[in-house]
């Protein structure tokens, strides 16, 4: 059972501006308070996939859906544990999913999000019960 609580006043997502794009897919990404969400579009603005960032206790977790593949959760190692040395992050297996403390996350701060992507985080998640 998951101990975390969600803040009594959530912030709802902000997009950030002039992400960094990839080739091959457009990256649209949103941060609120306690948590991230990245959203991977094909050229024709199809969703095919998404990563939720969020916090449990004091440790960073990534949940990522990909169309074809499906959910995989991972721990963030930040790499960042020394001044000295500017490591990337790491993804690293997390082990169980708290999927409806994710949903209280999302369902809280997702007002400001595209239709489109609502249905999509919610759909995916709702599935995976």
């Amino acid at each position: 059972m998951n101990t975390c609580v969600p803040p009594s006043s959530p912030t709802l997502f902000r997009e950030f501006k002039g992400v960094r794009q990839e080739p091959g897919l457009r990256r649209r990404w949103f941060e609120s308070d306690q948590m991230e969400l990245i959203v991977w579009l094909q050229n024709d603005n199809r969703l095919t996939g998404f990563q939720i960032i969020y916090w449990l206790a004091t440790e960073e977790r990534a949940l990522t859906w990909l169309d074809g593949a499906g959910f995989r959760h991972s721990a963030i190692e930040t790499g960042d544990d020394s001044p000295l040395k500017n490591l990337a992050p790491t993804l690293s297996a997390a082990g169980a999913i708290p999927w409806n403390y994710i949903r209280e996350l999302f369902d809280v701060r997702r007002a400001s999000l595209d239709d489109a992507i609502q249905a999509l985080v919610l759909g995916r998640l709702a599935e995976a019960r």
